[in-house]
């Protein structure tokens, strides 16, 4: 820990380094792993686009208390649209979605970064991913902030695209009643529940809607329902 004093960012960018900072960051002292977390302050934005550093970031994370590793958060704030669209930047949110949910910087980025814009990211390459992190790993705010955003932004093409076809399942996953009994509606009212049952993706949300163990008014009904139509619709594939 004593050798890194002063160059855990060089470290951090560099292959072999990076593996050193993050064990270190493991190993060390509650005082002494923060002390080196605070050395990438100022370089978070170019750390969560390294295919070294940002493994780095995650660590502090996972490992640090919620108010020693804020700044992490605090410096994506403004550059979390590009950051949540990176491939290694996604892995940084959804670390913090896990670890940091409860800290303001986090809830700041999630409401107003990743919620408004959730049906857009639900379809990318990466920010799928942190779209659903939030549904399973996010506080119950920040949970209908997303689920909402995907109910109206236009489910049925979410639960038709490639990446999209995961958040569509991770809502019926994770959602409440309420959300899941919206989306099956979503899902009927397109009327075409054959197309989507045999659909290379929506079968994904046809799925998981009817393999869900939720209970609640009126979601049995609803999932009765949609079993029914893809019975009448595609009866080969119910």
């Amino acid at each position: 820990v004593v050798r890194l004093q002063g160059a855990v960012l060089r470290w951090s960018f560099h292959p072999a380094g990076c593996r050193v900072v993050q064990a270190a960051l493991e190993l060390a002292s509650a005082d002494a792993a923060a002390a080196l977390a605070w050395e990438l302050r100022g370089a978070v934005r170019r750390a969560s686009e390294s295919k070294h550093a940002n493994f780095v970031l995650a660590k502090a994370v996972e490992v640090l208390p919620v108010e020693q590793s804020a700044f992490i958060a605090e410096e994506l704030l403004g550059f979390s649209f590009a950051a949540i669209r990176h491939q290694y930047g996604c892995r940084i949110f959804c670390r913090l979605i896990e670890h940091a949910s409860t800290h303001p910087a986090t809830s700041r980025l999630i409401e107003h970064e990743v919620a408004p814009w959730a049906a857009e990211h639900g379809r990318h390459e990466y920010a799928h991913y942190v779209v659903a992190h939030v549904l399973e790993h996010g506080l119950p705010q920040h949970q209908r902030l997303v689920a909402s955003a995907l109910l109206q932004g236009g489910f049925v093409d979410i639960a038709k695209s490639r990446h999209g076809r995961f958040v569509a399942e991770a809502l019926f996953t994770h959602g409440s009643v309420d959300e899941q009994r919206a989306a099956i509606a979503i899902l009927r009212a397109s009327g075409d529940i054959a197309g989507l049952a045999k659909h290379a993706n929506a079968h994904i949300a046809i799925a998981a809607a009817l393999r869900s163990r939720e209970r609640g008014p009126g979601l049995a009904e609803a999932r009765s329902a949609l079993e029914m139509d893809v019975a009448v619709a595609a009866p080969q594939l119910a």
